[in-house]
């Protein structure tokens, strides 16, 4: 189980400068656009708030065949019913930003209830007919990891559509990181036969290493050419592990406090046997 956006003005408009024209009395497209975005706005805050309401259900020793029959249930799940309604929408705004975010929060949903194919039609169709809208960096941030839901080849190639295609900076960069993130997490990887399957290269793979050093030339691309974005700061991240965290390499130093409150450096262990306990409340 998954848990888981003129032209018919007046002469009298004619002496007005035509940036404050523009402000004053937007054509009927520029205005029923803005009303897709408001409702788009709205159906959204509507869906948080039937979300909220329907995970409030959810108990920690709720047993997993109940919280099965819950998401299974379209009374009580509000994501079925609120599908129809973000499609509805795209396709009644269609050309509009807000009907590519409509329509990248349907995919969303589509993987969700593992409507695997509607949901790469869905990534076809925004690749073919929403390429210049600012709106296609939520659908390269969705599929940093729903690229397993679209297909590792797929993935891979809608983000090189984006880094080529889309005119928006922002889009390229959350294109590139998706990309390159990928690549990194999955070096050398290829699909299987069946649907989703995913057969990982061998440590020695030259098709490993290809993809290692290409996720490399793209996070630095970041961090020459979107520095200042939040995925060129990420970017940053992925670099250190690459030459610094890797199988065989010395950690580097820290210091902290151990579970009594003494302080410690990680090289004071180096050479000794450590248990390490991962845990957390997820």
């Amino acid at each position: 189980m998954k848990r888981c956006r003129r032209l018919g003005l007046g002469f009298a408009l004619l002496a007005v400068p035509p940036l404050l024209a523009a402000q004053q009395a937007p054509s009927g497209a520029g205005a029923q656009a803005a009303d897709y975005a408001a409702e788009l706005q709205q159906l959204s805050q509507e869906f948080r708030q039937a979300q909220q309401a329907f995970y409030e259900q959810f108990r920690e020793d709720m047993p997993q065949e109940e919280m099965a029959r819950l998401f299974s249930d379209p009374e009580k799940n509000p994501t079925a019913r609120y599908r129809a309604r973000f499609e509805d929408l795209a396709r009644r705004a269609a050309g509009t930003d807000a009907a590519a975010e409509a329509w990248i929060q349907v995919q969303s949903m589509a993987n969700g209830a593992e409507d695997q194919a509607r949901g790469r039609e869905i990534v076809d169709q925004l690749l073919a007919g929403y390429m210049q809208s600012p709106a296609m960096e939520k659908l390269a941030g969705q599929l940093r990891y729903g690229w397993y839901s679209l297909g590792l080849n797929r993935s891979k190639d809608a983000m090189r559509q984006l880094r080529q295609r889309s005119p928006h900076a922002l889009v390229q960069a959350a294109a590139t990181f998706t990309l390159a993130a990928i690549l990194m997490e999955q070096p050398g990887a290829v699909e299987g036969a069946s649907a989703g399957a995913i057969i990982q290269a061998g440590a020695d793979s030259p098709a490993r290493e290809q993809d290692r050093r290409e996720a490399r030339a793209l996070f630095e691309e970041l961090g020459a050419k979107h520095a200042d974005s939040s995925y060129g700061q990420s970017a940053q991240a992925y670099l250190f592990e690459l030459d610094h965290l890797q199988i065989g390499m010395v950690a580097p130093d820290f210091e902290a406090e151990d579970e009594h409150g003494q302080p410690f450096k990680l090289s004071d262990y180096r050479g000794k046997v450590v248990v390490l306990d991962f845990w957390g409340f997820w």
